[in-house]
C-alpha cells in the first residue's frame, strides 16, 4: 500500500469518527427546532386595535364591532388589545407626542401579529411612528378618508380599506326626491376629516353649475348653523356632512350635532354617514362603519393564518348603500317608491301579521281544531237525542202494549168463572205477559244506559280542553303587547270569551257525567265556603272583582257529599264573579237555624231582565245576555240532591242574588 492510499484511508476514518460524534448533537437539535415551531404555532398572538376616535363615538363602535365579528373564529387564539386616541376632541402636535410616548413605554415588551387601525389620525400616526413603536408590524386600516395610490405606495406592510363618502351620490339623490331644491346648504366641520371633504365638495361645484346654488356652513358656531337652518325656506335642501367640533372649539357627539340641526330645520336634510341616520335627516347614499370594520378584519384574519400579505391587496372600492328613515320620509311627503332601488329603509312599520305571524297561525289552528271538536260534539249530541228519542216512543209503545194486556186480562178474568179452561188459557196469557214486560224492562234498561255515551263525551270533552287551553294562553300572552290595534283586541277578546265559555260547558259534562254515587256526610258548611276562597279569590283577582265573606258565627251541620257541593257553590260564585263590573264586589253569607240552613251569593252587576229569570236553571238556553251552558242547571240538580232549593232575585242594574236552601237535619235513605 503506497503512502496516498494509506492518507485516503486514515481522513476516511476520521470523518466517519466526526459523523458519529456529531450526529447526536444534529439529532437533538432538530427535536428541539420541532418543539420549538409547536410552541410557536400553539402561541397566543396579540393583535392592537387602534382607533382614531373616542368609545361610544357609533362611527368607531361600529368598526370595531365588525373588527371582532371578522377575527371571532380565532378569538380563543388571539389577545386583543385596543386603543381610542379620541382625536375628535384633542388633535394637536404635542398630544400625538404623548401618545407616542405612552405607547412607547405601554408596548415596549409586546410583539404583535397585526395592527388593526381606524379612521385618518390612527393611519397617520402609524405612518409616521410604526417603524419605531411597532418595527416589521403588518398594519390593516380602515375608514381612511378619500386614499390614493401614492398614499399607501410607498407604505411596506400596509394594506387595508379605502373610506370615500359619495358625495355626489349623496346630493343627487337628494335633488331627484325634491326637484323644486334651489339652494343646498352644506354643514362641514374643519376636522382632519371635514377638510378633506371641503376639498371634495369644492370639486363638486362645477358639475351643479346653473342648476342650484352651495350655501357652505363651515367655521361657525353651532348657535349660528342653528339660527341659519331654521330661517331656511322652501326651496332649500341641508347636506350634512359631519360637524364634530365648532368654531370655538366645543365638542358635539354624532348624534348631539345631528339631533339639533334636524329638529330647528324645516326643510329636509340629508347626510353621508350611516350614524347620522336615525335622529332626523331623511337618508342619502351613507358610507357604512360596520362593513368597513368587518372587511379590515377579514384582512388581519388572513395574514393571521399565514397569507403573505403582498396577496392581501387594498380594497379601494368603498361599502355604501342608499339608506332612508321612514318617519322622517313622512314628514316630508316622501314614498318608498319614489326611492332608488335597493334602498334601506328603518324605522318602516311592520303589519301585526308580520310581526306576530307565528300568534295569528297558532290562533287560526287552534280555532280550527276547536272547530272540529265543537262539530264532533254537536254531532254526539244530536245522536244523543235520537236515542233518547227511540227510547221514548218505546216507552210510548210500552204503555199501549201494558194497555192492551191489561184489557186482555180483564176480559179473561171475566171469562174465567166461565170456563176453567178459558182460565188456564188466561193464567198462562199472563205468564207470557210478564215474561214480556221483564225482557223489555231489560231492553229499556239497556236503552237507558249511558256509559259508552258518558265515556264518548268525557272523552271529547278532554279533547276540547286542551286547544282551549292553547287558545286562552295564546289570547293572554297577545293582550299583554302594547302594540295590539284595538279592533285585533276587540277579536282576541271574542275568541278569549268564547274559549272561556266552551271550558265552562265541558267543566259541566265531565262534572255530570260522573256516575260515582256521592257520599253523604254531615259537613259545616262554612268550612266548605272557607276552603273554596283561595279558588274564588284568584278567578276574582283576574277580573279585578272583591270577594267579601259573611259567614255564620256558628257551626252549620248538614248531610252533603262535599265534593259536588264544593262545585255548585264553585259555579255560582263563579257565575256572579263573571257577571259583576270590574272593581265590583261579590258577597258570600251563611245562616241557618235548627231546621233550615242558608247560603247566599250576591254580585253588584248589570242584573239579570226579568222575562229571563225563569229560564236560567235550563240546559243551552240563550237569552239576551248570554248563552248558558250547564252551570246552573248543575248546580240546581246538586242542590236537589242535597234535598234542597235554590232560587233567584235580581233587578236590573242592581245585581243578582242567588239563595240556596238546605234541611240540616236530612240523612241520606
Amino acid at each position: 500500500m503506497n503512502d496516498a492510499s494509506t492518507c485516503r484511508n486514515v481522513m476516511e476514518l476520521h470523518f466517519l469518527a466526526t459523523r458519529a460524534r456529531l450526529l447526536p448533537t444534529l439529532v437533538l437539535a432538530l427535536m428541539l427546532l420541532m418543539f420549538a415551531s409547536q410552541a410557536w404555532a400553539d402561541e397566543r398572538k396579540s393583535i392592537l386595535i387602534l382607533n382614531s376616535y373616542h368609545q361610544g363615538y357609533k362611527w368607531t363602535d361600529d368598526i370595531v364591532r365588525g373588527m371582532l365579528s371578522a377575527v371571532d373564529p380565532e378569538r380563543d387564539r388571539i389577545t386583543l388589545y385596543i386603543e381610542y386616541m379620541d382625536t375628535k376632541r384633542v388633535s394637536d402636535e404635542d398630544y400625538f407626542r404623548q401618545l407616542y410616548t405612552i405607547y412607547r413605554h405601554k408596548y415596549r415588551d409586546i410583539r404583535f401579529a397585526v395592527i388593526l387601525s381606524s379612521d385618518d389620525d390612527a393611519f397617520n400616526f402609524l405612518r409616521r411612528h410604526r417603524d419605531t413603536l411597532f418595527p416589521g408590524t403588518p398594519v390593516v386600516f380602515c375608514g381612511v378618508n378619500f386614499l390614493r395610490g401614492e398614499d399607501v405606495g410607498s407604505l411596506r406592510l400596509f394594506t387595508g380599506v379605502n373610506e370615500d363618502a359619495d358625495l355626489r351620490a349623496g346630493i343627487d339623490v337628494a335633488l331627484k326626491l325634491h326637484p323644486d331644491t334651489k339652494q343646498v346648504v352644506v354643514i362641514n366641520d374643519t376636522t382632519t376629516t371635514g377638510l378633506k371633504l371641503h376639498e371634495m365638495l369644492i370639486s363638486l361645484l362645477p358639475h351643479y353649475e346653473g342648476k342650484v346654488t352651495f350655501l357652505l356652513l363651515e367655521d361657525l358656531e353651532m348657535g349660528d348653523i342653528l339660527e341659519r337652518v331654521q330661517g331656511l325656506s322652501r326651496g332649500s335642501t341641508v347636506f350634512y356632512t359631519l360637524f364634530f367640533r365648532d368654531r370655538t372649539g366645543h365638542f358635539f357627539e354624532y348624534d348631539e350635532s345631528i339631533s339639533l340641526i334636524t329638529q330647528r330645520s324645516t326643510v329636509p336634510v340629508y347626510g353621508t354617514w350611516d350614524f347620522s341616520l336615525g335622529y332626523g335627516i331623511v337618508g342619502g347614499k351613507l358610507t357604512r362603519g360596520f362593513d368597513q370594520g368587518k372587511a379590515a378584519g377579514g384582512m388581519a384574519l388572513r395574514i393571521l393564518r399565514g397569507e403573505r400579505l403582498e396577496n392581501v391587496p387594498v380594497v379601494w372600492e368603498s361599502p355604501s348603500s342608499y339608506m332612508f328613515d321612514y318617519q322622517a320620509m313622512e314628514r316630508f311627503g316622501l314614498k318608498t317608491s319614489d326611492l332608488p332601488p335597493d334602498s334601506i329603509v328603518i324605522n318602516a312599520p311592520e303589519s301585526f301579521y308580520a310581526v306576530n305571524k307565528a300568534i295569528v297561525w297558532a290562533v287560526l289552528a287552534g280555532m280550527a281544531g276547536l272547530t272540529v271538536v265543537i262539530v264532533v260534539l254537536l254531532v254526539n249530541i244530536q245522536r244523543r237525542r235520537i236515542a233518547e228519542e227511540s227510547l221514548r216512543r218505546a216507552r210510548d209503545e210500552l204503555e199501549i202494549r201494558v194497555v192492551e194486556r191489561t184489557a186482555d186480562l180483564v176480559k179473561a178474568n171475566q171469562l174465567l168463572h166461565d170456563e176453567i179452561a178459558e182460565r188456564k188459557r188466561a193464567e198462562d196469557e199472563i205468564k207470557k205477559l210478564n215474561r214480556e214486560i221483564v225482557a223489555f224492562d231489560q231492553e229499556i234498561g239497556t236503552l237507558m244506559s249511558e256509559r259508552t255515551m258518558n265515556l264518548m263525551a268525557l272523552m271529547v270533552a278532554d279533547k276540547v280542553r286542551n286547544p282551549v287551553t292553547v287558545i286562552a294562553g295564546v289570547c293572554g300572552r297577545m293582550f299583554r303587547k302594547e302594540e295590539v290595534p284595538p279592533h285585533l283586541r276587540e277579536c282576541l277578546e271574542s275568541v278569549a270569551e268564547g274559549a272561556r265559555r266552551l271550558e265552562t260547558i265541558v267543566n259541566d259534562f265531565q262534572a255530570l257525567l260522573k256516575s260515582k254515587k256521592p257520599a253523604f256526610k254531615y259537613r259545616d258548611l262554612n268550612e266548605i265556603v272557607r276552603g273554596l276562597l283561595p279558588l274564588m279569590a284568584r278567578e276574582a283577582e283576574s277580573r279585578s272583582v272583591r270577594v267579601v265573606l259573611n259567614l255564620s258565627e256558628r257551626p252549620l251541620k248538614m248531610n252533603a257529599e262535599e265534593s259536588l257541593l264544593r262545585i255548585a257553590i264553585l259555579h255560582v260564585v263563579k257565575n256572579s264573579i263573571e257577571a259583576a263590573p270590574e272593581g265590583g264586589e261579590v258577597k258570600i253569607a251563611t245562616a241557618g237555624d235548627g231546621e233550615c240552613i242558608l247560603l247566599g251569593v250576591s254580585d253588584n252587576g248589570v242584573g239579570i231582565p226579568k222575562d229571563d229569570i225563569g229560564t236560567i236553571f235550563d240546559p243551552f238556553v240563550m237569552t239576551r245576555e248570554r248563552t248558558s251552558g250547564m252551570g246552573l242547571p248543575l248546580v240546581k240538580q246538586i242542590v236537589s240532591e242535597h234535598m234542597g232549593d235554590i232560587t233567584v232575585q235580581s233587578e236590573a242594574g242592581r245585581g243578582t242574588t242567588f239563595t240556596m236552601s238546605f234541611p240540616s237535619r236530612w240523612k241520606e235513605a
